[in-house]
This record gives C-alpha cells, sequence and structure tokens, in this order.
C-alpha cells in the first residue's frame, strides 16, 4: 500500500513522502509519538515511540544530486536496507521487522529516506555487552553463535556491508541482525568469501575494538571459515 503523508518529526522537520508498507502497518505509524533517540555510533537520526514499538531511521542528506538519483532508482538507504532485511529473513536470519518506507518528495528535504522499524524493547546491543563484560559466563558460545550464522550468511552468497557487533541485537537468547544492508553474490557464492579474507586484518582490527578479545579471535575466525 502507498500513500501520500505529511510526516512530522520532533526535531522540527516536516516533509510530505510517499509512505508504503502493509495497511496495518501505517495505521500503526499514523498514530506514532516519536521523540529523539541518541546511539552514539549512528550516523542517521533516530526516534522511537517506546509505546507503539516503533523506531524510524533517517539518514541525512549527503549529496543533492546522489540523493535524488537513488530516489528514482529505489536504491535509497531505506529501499537498501528493507531488501536486505527480506534477503536475510529468507535464509533464516532474524531481523527488526520493516513497519514502513517514506521517501520524500521534495529534493530539497533533510533526509534521504524514512525508515519505519519494529522497535525491539530490552534487546541488549553486542558490542556494547562484549565491552561491559569482558568474563561474562557464555561469552564464548555467544561468539560461536555470530561466528555460525556468519559463516551461514555467507555460504549463502551474502555479504554484510557494515559486519560488527554493533550491528547485532541480542535478546532471548536470539541474535537480531540491524543496519541490513547486504550484498547478494547470487551467481558468484565464492565472492562474500573471498572478500572476508582480503580483509582479514581490518575485521580483526574490528573485532578487537568492539569487543572481542586477542585469544577469541583465532575461533571466532576459523567458525566463520566453517573449520
Amino acid at each position: 500500500m502507498i500513500k501520500l503523508k505529511k510526516i512530522h518529526l520532533p526535531n522540527g522537520i516536516s516533509q510530505w513522502c510517499l509512505l508504503r508498507g502493509e495497511a496495518h502497518n501505517l495505521l500503526r505509524i499514523n498514530s506514532a509519538n516519536l521523540e529523539p533517540y541518541v546511539v552514539k555510533t549512528c550516523s542517521s537520526d533516530l526516534f522511537v515511540d517506546h509505546d507503539n514499538l516503533i523506531i524510524l531511521k533517517a539518514p541525512p542528506v549527503k549529496s543533492f544530486f546522489k540523493t535524488n538519483l537513488v530516489k528514482l532508482c529505489g536504491w535509497t538507504p531505506a529501499d537498501k536496507e528493507a531488501r536486505g532485511s527480506g534477503l536475510l529473513n529468507k535464509f533464516g536470519f532474524k531481523t527488526s521487522q520493516i513497519l514502513g518506507i517514506a521517501i520524500p518528495i521534495n529534493p530539497f528535504n533533510s533526509y534521504r529516506s524514512l525508515l519505519f522499524l519494529h522497535y525491539i524493547q530490552d534487546a541488549v546491543n553486542l558490542k556494547e555487552f562484549l565491552l561491559d563484560n569482558p568474563d561474562a559466563p557464555g561469552r564464548l558460545e555467544l561468539l560461536d553463535k555470530v561466528a555460525m550464522q556468519t559463516n551461514k550468511m555467507i555460504r549463502k552468497g551474502v555479504s554484510f556491508r557494515d559486519f560488527y557487533f554493533g550491528n547485532l541485537l541480542y535478546k532471548n537468547d536470539e541474535l537480531i541482525w540491524i543496519d541490513t544492508e547486504v550484498q547478494y553474490y547470487c551467481w558468484r557464492r565464492s565472492k562474500p568469501m573471498e572478500s572476508f579474507l582480503n580483509k582479514k586484518d581490518s575485521m580483526r582490527a574490528r573485532f578487537l575494538r568492539t569487543g572481542g578479545k586477542d585469544e577469541e579471535w583465532e575461533r571466532f575466525f576459523r567458525i566463520i571459515l566453517g573449520e
């Protein structure tokens, strides 16, 4: 379902958008009472409605020309993340449910796109958990779980664009992937593994910077390789 809607944000920005999604989700979005939501490492502006469990992701415009070109191509950040989420769901990975996508009509708007997602209450950001709990019971098993899911993703021909622990939530013994811009190599299934191996050193540095420990890396890496 597609509808024309003027979306008012709590930072004072209002914009006419083409909003699309399933009818029951659009009704849920219509009743949203959003407030700013600050996450230090996120490049998008975030807004949340804790009561209706809605989070809105709004990436600011970087390039006027590129922003408006990708709108015509259906390649906005919201479109890419929604497609990635659908692909990961298809392959058995859990993501935050996409509620709706809003594309601003005015080419001079402040945001490239608006993505409405289900807000997962009481979920723990994996990066924060690992940094805050270096000796937590079950930590190694949790890292194994991430590595096994990553291995499965790579074997399916999927490369996760921004793979690091900050893009994973953990709740009720489940991993939930967020910021789901992915690249799918349907005919070149080996490409994601080649890319991962080529970036081994930078991946290790990111692993250590976002909560992993040096003594945990080799095991994590080998599980991703399927060894």
